[in-house]
């Protein structure tokens, strides 16, 4: 294929594309809406690659501006859903303006941080800290826990997520660090209205932990992008040291093989691979620190943007 081609020839096919459809809920638990899911994977795809090859001028935006929310909603889905086809992304990452005009589509769109406000009291109190040198680490951050399979939505967090918090907990009052920070997006199931990381704040606060000690990512949507978001935030407010509490969903849900694991050995786990292929860069030192528990130095490289993934780029 040629580089500055679109795969499957669908820049000549996105002229004939109908408007999109006034369709159902987009869940992705059933037939019908696993068609639906496709069917809008397959228009946004064609409207974004004819603006990026240049035979459009920002037909997504402005299809995506002029939608109704709810439709928003759908075409923000597939939009994740084109940016994460290979085939796509290998044909936008083999063009640097290709990239960029990506990102720009992508930091478009991205919703408004549900997390706003969240972090108020947590922020004035790391304004007011002088001496870091208290702690052994700064921050101790909680991925989030919400298995793949998930259809029904509903408030609260997996027992896994919550093994982590305890473990996080503990490590808190074991004098580890002031802050805990809940890393977790709406992802699972598709649409739902609860955020992992506001539902793990609220767990926090009735375990004891105060308002000002706890900080919310409600963005991230991978193992990537919690460790990602996490070393933002700490680059952000020059922090550079974190332990991270990811205990569990390993073989049968035990900690076998689980996060820890995962994230403690980064190229045996393959870990370190998929940061390179999914944001085009690694995210730092990571080193067992314990049982379920990790240490993370972030690298700079996190505050490089992703296209990709349009609600958390």
């Amino acid at each position: 294929m040629p580089a500055d081609a679109a795969p499957g020839d669908v820049v000549s096919a996105a002229a004939s594309v109908e408007p999109v459809p006034p369709a159902a809920d987009i869940k992705g638990s059933d037939a019908a809406g696993v068609a639906d899911r496709d069917t809008y994977k397959a228009m946004v795809g064609a409207l974004v690659q004819a603006d990026l090859a240049g035979t459009s001028c920002d037909s997504f935006l402005t299809a995506f501006h002029a939608a109704s929310d709810p439709e928003k909603g759908r075409l923000l889905l597939g939009l994740v859903d084109a940016f994460g086809d290979d085939k796509v992304t290998d044909w936008i990452d083999a063009s640097p303006d290709r990239v960029a005009a990506a990102l720009r589509i992508s930091t478009t769109v991205t919703p408004p941080d549900a997390a706003a406000g969240h972090n108020d009291k947590a922020e004035a109190r790391i304004a007011a800290i002088r001496d870091w040198s208290r702690w052994p680490y700064q921050m101790i951050v909680v991925p989030g826990y919400t298995p793949l399979q998930t259809h029904e939505a509903k408030p609260g967090i997996h027992p896994i997520a919550k093994d982590r918090l305890e473990e996080a907990v503990e490590a808190f009052n074991e004098g580890k660090a002031p802050f805990i920070m809940v890393s977790g997006g709406n992802v699972h199931p598709d649409g739902t209205p609860y955020y992992e990381g506001l539902e793990m704040k609220q767990v926090l606060l009735e375990m004891g932990v105060p308002e000002e000690a706890i900080i919310v990512d409600a963005k991230a949507r991978h193992s990537t992008t919690n460790l990602r978001n996490a070393g933002r935030f700490m680059q952000g407010h020059g922090m550079t040291r974190a332990l991270i509490t990811p205990p569990g969903g390993g073989l049968g849900g035990t900690r076998l093989f689980d996060q820890t694991f995962y994230f403690s050995h980064p190229d045996l786990s393959t870990f370190s691979r998929r940061c390179r292929r999914e944001l085009g860069y690694g995210l730092g030192d990571l080193h067992r620190a314990g049982p379920g528990r990790v240490s993370f130095q972030p690298t700079d490289d996190v505050q490089r943007q992703n296209y990709r993934d349009p609600l958390d780029p």
